[in-house]
């Protein structure tokens, strides 16, 4: 979290139509942590001691007597970081983690289903190309979080849609023999995988599938990485 120093603090307390979303302040000795959000109208009191109550009444006093701003108390709330999300995204109970709120994650798979719909009758390159825009905007927005694990399974899942996705358009078990065969699958693999009568999306972790759309074979049409190392 980030410490602000007493004048930094009264500077920013002085122009409060101005609150960043990004004012955090801990008062360490308290273990507790002071989340105002924007527009600055609640307040999340994270931390471990007794006191949290006493501070949480305190702060939105000074909010709502001192700067005369308005306080939500139904967004406001006395609870652990991991149990709050910020700006989408929460804070681990110690404060040494930052990362991705799980209603967040839940978004991202939503919208990325609704992108990759199996009806949807595009092609792969074009269905790419209509990804990209929303797979950058949000790797510029959640790529700073400290969980790169998260960010490499959205990745593999992503990939995977796509993958089922491509198997639903090869259509019937010769073309499906075809395509793997054409990809460098083993006759024998590409036979046995062509003739599965198992669901798309099983299918599509399948090894025959897998060898066939390897991640390469994604990153050449043009599918950003979400995690990209430092």
């Amino acid at each position: 979290m980030i410490g602000l120093e007493r004048a930094e603090r009264e500077a920013a307390l002085a122009q409060p139509q101005q609150v960043a979303a990004h004012l955090i302040f801990s008062q360490l000795s308290r273990r507790t942590a002071i989340v105002f959000g924007q527009p600055a109208n609640s307040v999340d009191v994270d931390g471990l001691g007794s006191r949290r109550e006493r501070v949480m009444a305190s702060v939105s006093q000074f909010l709502t007597q001192k700067l005369r701003l308005k306080v939500n108390e139904q967004k406001s709330a006395v609870a652990y970081p991991e149990e709050r999300k910020f700006l989408g995204f929460s804070i681990s109970n110690d404060g040494s983690e930052r990362r991705i709120a799980p209603k967040a994650l839940d978004k991202f798979k939503t919208r990325i289903r609704v992108m990759t719909r199996r009806t949807r009758g595009i092609s792969l390159p074009q269905l790419i190309e209509d990804l990209a825009p929303y797979l950058y905007g949000w790797r510029g927005y959640f790529g700073f979080c400290q969980t790169p694990r998260v960010l490499t399974n959205l990745e593999a899942w992503t990939r995977r849609r796509l993958r089922s996705y491509l198997w639903r358009q090869w259509g019937n078990g010769h073309k499906r023999f075809n395509e793997l065969r054409r990809r460098g699958v083993p006759k024998f693999n590409a036979a046995v995988a062509a003739g599965s009568p198992t669901g798309f999306w099983r299918m599509s972790g399948h090894p025959a599938v897998q060898q066939a759309l390897r991640n390469n074979y994604f990153d050449q049409l043009g599918l950003p990485r979400l995690y990209v190392p430092d």
